[in-house]
C-alpha cells in the first residue's frame, strides 16, 4: 500500500478501532436467566420485604489484632439474608405494594439496561415466591443495583441496574411498620 492509500484508510481504522473501544467499556449486566424463574403475570404467591444491614460488611477481613474482622460471626443463619443481618421485614402478601414491588424488580430483572457500579452496600431485600420457585433481591439504591438469586438453596443468577426512584416504594412498607434502615 502506498503512503497515499495508507493516509485515506488511516481515519477509518482509527474510527473502528474507538467503536471497538467503546463498545467495550463499562461493566454490562451481568444475568443469566434461568429457566425457572417464572416471568408469569399472575400474582405472586407471596412477597417478604427485607431490611438488611449492608454497611455491616465493611471491612470484612481486615486482621484488626484478634485474626480477621468475621462481622457475621454473631449472627445465626436465621438472622441473614444472603450474608446480610436482617433488621426487620414485613409480609406484603396479597398486597398491592406487595404486587407492585415484585413487578417492579422483575420488569428491571428481564429487561437490563445501565451500567453496574462496582459497590454494593444493601440496605433493602425482596422475596417473591412465585409458581412454587423462589427469588430472592437484594438492592442496593447506592449504586442502584441489584443481585438476584433464585431457587432453594439459592443460587446467584445476574446482578442488574434499578432505577434510584424505586427507593421510596421500597423504603415506605418498611417504614410503615417501624422499621429502621441500615445507616
Amino acid at each position: 500500500m502506498t503512503l497515499n492509500r495508507w493516509q485515506h484508510a488511516m481515519p477509518m481504522l482509527l474510527a473502528l478501532m474507538c467503536v471497538c473501544l467503546l463498545a467495550g467499556c463499562g461493566n454490562q449486566p451481568r444475568t443469566i436467566l434461568p429457566p425457572q424463574a417464572p416471568t408469569v403475570p399472575n400474582a405472586p404467591d407471596s412477597v417478604t420485604l427485607y431490611a438488611i444491614d449492608g454497611p455491616v460488611m465493611e471491612g470484612a477481613g481486615f486482621d484488626l489484632g484478634n485474626g480477621p474482622y468475621d462481622p457475621l460471626a454473631d449472627y445465626t443463619p436465621d438472622e441473614l439474608f444472603h450474608d446480610y443481618p436482617i433488621l426487620g421485614h414485613v409480609d406484603l402478601t396479597g398486597t398491592p405494594e406487595g404486587a407492585h414491588l415484585a413487578r417492579l424488580i422483575e420488569q428491571a430483572r428481564d429487561r437490563p439496561q445501565g451500567l453496574i457500579a462496582g459497590c454494593f452496600t444493601p440496605r433493602h431485600a425482596l422475596r417473591v415466591v412465585r409458581g412454587g420457585v423462589t427469588v430472592d433481591y437484594v438492592v442496593c439504591f447506592e449504586c442502584d443495583q441489584f443481585q438476584w438469586f433464585v431457587g432453594q438453596p439459592a443460587q446467584w443468577a445476574g446482578t442488574q441496574y434499578f432505577h434510584p426512584t424505586y427507593r421510596d416504594a421500597f423504603t415506605a412498607p418498611l417504614t410503615a411498620a417501624g422499621i429502621q434502615l441500615a445507616e
